[in-house]
């Protein structure tokens, strides 16, 4: 039995358990009583009813369990899955017309794009174009950000890309997230030398930990070139906070700085970049 069938049919037996012989209309009742029949329904069937009609989504949409949704996102045969969770707590697969559940959230607070999405190309970029994240990405699969028809999406809190190939500076700057994590990136020596010359200019303002593995090697004395840097000795050692993730504990480092004060750490090896802007979310500062 269908999911939907099965909340029909449980709303007909409560509706029964009451009076065998009248229609339950969910609808009709008041406000309060209505989200107290709502709150004994799972996430997933709540999802589902939201579907029967637009009064109806319209209603499970401002609900409290509503706002509460995490998001994931995938491809299957029969259309999109969407892995739907609250506080991290899994609940289940749902397989629906993408146009469908777009009507459903008008804004996605976190948006994962699977492993799953690489075979479909098309559908991918159709949920970026169409779906108004707000907080978190994660992609998975390739991606080709010049692809989109509308921006990338945008000051965001926080950015996760693992194949970042295509991943442009200009894209980058675009993103304008907070916290952002790059894998297997093409951008080389120079790519980061631009990049640091941008940051003392006063651009990427919001962000605050960058972070970026490369596929190619990185030269210490192209990536600094012309950038005024204080190097620290490896026996110097400092901690940097990020949110609610665990420190960053590290030794040495080189630090840059902008012309209102603001500087900025600068981990860097063959295969990988990494600025941490401070002060760090605990309001520490550099020294």
């Amino acid at each position: 039995m269908i999911p939907l069938l099965q909340i029909l049919n449980r709303l007909s037996s409560y509706n029964k358990s009451i009076n065998p012989n009248s229609t339950f209309h969910l609808l009709r009742l008041p406000s309060l009583a209505r989200d107290e029949v709502l709150e004994t329904f799972t996430s997933i069937e709540l999802f589902n009813l939201s579907l029967v009609s637009h009064k109806m989504r319209i209603i499970i949409r401002s609900s409290k369990n509503w706002k509460k949704f995490e998001l994931r996102m995938g491809v299957s045969g029969c259309g999109f899955a969407f892995i739907l969770s609250i506080n991290m707590n899994f609940f289940g697969k749902v397989f629906v017309l993408a146009e469908s559940y777009r009507q459903l959230f008008v804004q996605v607070k976190n948006l994962t794009l699977e492993h799953d999405l690489e075979d479909d190309f098309k559908k991918k970029y159709y949920i970026l174009d169409n779906f108004n994240v707000t907080n978190n990405l994660w992609i998975y699969s390739q991606f080709d950000f010049e692809k989109l028809r509308n921006s990338f999406p945008s000051d965001l809190n926080f950015v996760s890309i693992y194949h970042s190939q295509h991943l442009t500076m200009h894209s980058l700057s675009t993103l304008n997230a907070r916290i952002v994590c790059l894998l297997k990136s093409t951008f080389n020596s120079g790519n980061f030398n631009c990049f640091m010359k941008e940051w003392v200019s006063g651009a990427y303002l919001r962000t605050k930990y960058f972070s970026c593995d490369v596929l190619g090697n990185l030269n210490k004395r192209d990536v600094f070139i012309d950038i005024n840097v204080e190097e620290h000795p490896i026996t110097f050692k400092r901690s940097y906070s990020i949110d609610n993730h665990e420190a960053i504990v590290f030794s040495g480092g080189l630090d840059i700085s902008r012309s209102d004060g603001i500087s900025a750490t600068i981990i860097l090896n063959p295969k990988g970049f990494k600025m941490m802007v401070w002060p760090d979310a605990k309001g520490v500062s550099s020294i």
